[in-house]
């Protein structure tokens, strides 16, 4: 499975709408960013289906109104919201529940800039020092997982929250080879 990043959206980046699912569902969402280099008037993460249970692990959202909408005055639910390992930054609301229950754990929630490398060029890496590197959900089963690059999930002790794996920059030296000195060189 390969993780998600929404950057710069218009609108919601993800909305489940009543009648989306023909069936009571569920959606799990992990290792997701919804990120924007500026402040968004608009819901990141949206859902409105009958009755739909939802689960986010290691997912980010920044710089949006409302973080996350579950519900609303249209649906009848009922709904369910397990959240565990996020990150929120520059969110007003961080989650709206109409006619549900949220399961959150405030222990395993970062509040914090997320520092991404360049958000205002598009570049949505964490630099290195991201304080959601290592962060993620440490009992979760990442075997085949890759990041939006490509990169194997964790690259560290534990995954990162959101939807890049950071991977430190590996300088290169080259040294000269130690032994007999060349002929060339005369002797010491």
């Amino acid at each position: 499975p390969y993780t998600t990043l929404f950057r710069s959206q218009s609108g919601a980046a993800y909305h489940l709408s009543a009648g989306s699912l023909a069936s009571p569902g569920s959606v799990t969402l992990s290792n997701v960013t919804i990120a924007s280099a500026e402040q968004r008037p608009e819901v990141a993460l949206g859902f409105e289906s009958n009755p739909l249970d939802v689960t986010l692990t290691n997912t980010l959202i920044t710089s949006h109104t409302v973080g996350l909408s579950l519900g609303s005055p249209q649906a009848s639910g009922p709904f369910s919201l397990s959240a565990d390992y996020i990150g929120l930054f520059g969110v007003t609301t961080p989650i709206s529940v109409t006619g549900g229950t949220v399961i959150f754990d405030p222990a395993t929630l970062i509040d914090a800039d997320p520092r991404f490398v360049d958000p205002a060029g598009g570049d949505y890496r964490l630099s290195s020092d991201s304080p959601l590197i290592d962060q993620g959900d440490p009992a979760r089963d990442y075997s085949g997982q890759r990041d939006f690059q490509g990169q194997v999930v964790p690259t560290g002790d534990h995954a990162e929250i959101g939807a890049d794996e950071y991977l430190p920059v590996v300088a290169r030296l080259y040294l000269p080879l130690l032994g007999e000195r060349p002929p060339y060189l005369g002797r010491p």
